[in-house]
């Protein structure tokens, strides 16, 4: 990891795919290993698009069989790479046990072989031995301590700014709306 600090770097990936998806923050925290997939598909030169990571439900998802959202990679600050690495020095990893992808009525529910993909991280040093998933409560914490590190001093970011914040990004770039 490039910095000395887990907390650091575990805040930085969790703010960082929240907005890159536009995740909401309960779908964000209830993230597990295995939704996370490293080279699902590739393009026409059958070079990798970067990772998926499985949704289990949205808002506007009627039918209740979750999506997926394509992370890219992307030069020097990739975040397909930061959770690489993160899941390499957290020790996380699909277990072979797991039949989330086997059977399609696990899809949609938490997967208690593989664990939770951002897990709690304590004096900012160590992992919860115990696997703990975070809560919401600590996506706007681990926001506010990066305004801090970031010097920004505004009250107005919230963990919904992440969601916002791509959406808003997205349109001004013309991306259709139904993307």
């Amino acid at each position: 990891m490039p910095t000395t600090s887990l907390l650091h770097e575990h805040d930085s990936i969790l703010i960082q795919l929240g907005t890159l998806g536009a995740f909401w923050q309960s779908k964000l925290v209830a993230l597990d290993v295995c939704d996370w997939i490293l080279n699902r598909k590739c393009d026409a030169r059958g070079q990798s698009c970067g990772a998926m990571v499985f949704v289990k439900q949205q808002k506007n998802d009627r039918e209740g069989k979750g999506l997926w959202k394509r992370i890219g990679w992307g030069g020097t600050l990739c975040l397909v790479k930061q959770i690489e690495t993160y899941l390499h020095w957290a020790n996380l990893r699909t277990n072979a046990a797991c039949l989330k992808w086997k059977d399609v009525a696990l899809r949609t529910t938490p997967c208690t072989t593989c664990g939770p993909l951002f897990l709690m991280v304590y004096s900012g040093t160590w992992f919860n031995v115990n696997r703990e998933r975070i809560s919401s409560k600590h996506i706007t914490n681990a926001i506010a301590r990066m305004l801090v590190i970031g010097q920004v001093n505004d009250v107005r970011f919230t963990s919904k700014s992440m969601r916002m914040g791509c959406l808003s990004t997205a349109k001004r770039a013309g991306v259709p709306r139904a993307l």
